[in-house]
């Protein structure tokens, strides 16, 4: 009598093994391709109606990219949330469930970056200003800003699936404190004599490896948390 010997799969098979069960569902690449073109013509048949706002120099203003900040937050929290039960039946470990998410959010975040850039170079409008061209700059920022803000989501979710609603509570009074002091602190003396950041002299560059800071700290704070949290 033989016996089989059990094949072990390599950390990229494991991680993409995740990102196939994230992506089963294929509206989450679909939906907001068709939600952005709806708005786009909405947005350009008032603006032929005269009813949309519309600047001085005619230009039409559409940018998809706030939009996105918002569906990749909450995508990013329902793939947490409802996946990782499902992943952790099938055998896969927390820490490549974790990876093969972030995995998954990195090629959405280039995806949909390349999809605005595209938007982009056609009106002429990015972020809501006139897009100054297609560049390796403008490109990073997108792919920073999409990473960060599912980065958000995973911590925020993972929070939840380690200690529940108390958790939850516990995050969100304390980032309710946190907004609350910020403007005190603005104001007062202390406030004063601290370094202040100004977006208006921040290089694009400056801004990017500010960004990737935020997102590293996001993507490590919710590994630390989700090693340990249970299914719920």
């Amino acid at each position: 009598m033989t016996t089989l010997p059990i094949q072990q799969r390599t950390l990229v098979q494991r991680l993409w093994k995740v990102v196939g069960i994230n992506v089963v569902r294929p509206w989450v690449l679909v939906l907001p391709l068709v939600i952005m073109t709806a708005l786009f013509l909405v947005t350009g048949i008032l603006s032929w109606l005269t009813i949309a706002f519309v600047p001085a120099d005619g230009q039409l203003r559409f940018s998809p990219e706030f939009f996105l900040i918002i569906f990749l937050f909450l995508t990013a929290n329902q793939t947490i949330y409802h996946e990782y039960a499902v992943s952790l039946s099938f055998g896969i470990s927390r820490s490549d469930f974790y990876f093969g998410s972030l995995l998954n959010f990195a090629l959405q975040s280039i995806w949909y970056a390349v999809v605005c850039l595209s938007i982009a170079a056609v009106t002429g409008s990015f972020f809501g200003s006139e897009f100054s061209g297609v560049g390796v700059t403008n490109f990073v920022s997108l792919i920073v800003l999409f990473i960060g803000t599912q980065a958000l989501a995973a911590s925020t979710t993972a929070i939840y699936l380690r200690w529940g609603k108390p958790g939850m509570l516990t995050f969100f009074g304390g980032l309710a404190l946190v907004l609350v002091a910020l403007p005190v602190l603005a104001v007062s003396d202390l406030g004063s004599e601290l370094p202040t950041l100004n977006s208006e002299t921040l290089t694009m560059l400056e801004t990017n490896v500010i960004g990737s800071a935020v997102a590293l700290i996001l993507i490590i704070l919710g590994y630390l948390i989700i090693r340990k949290a249970s299914v719920r």
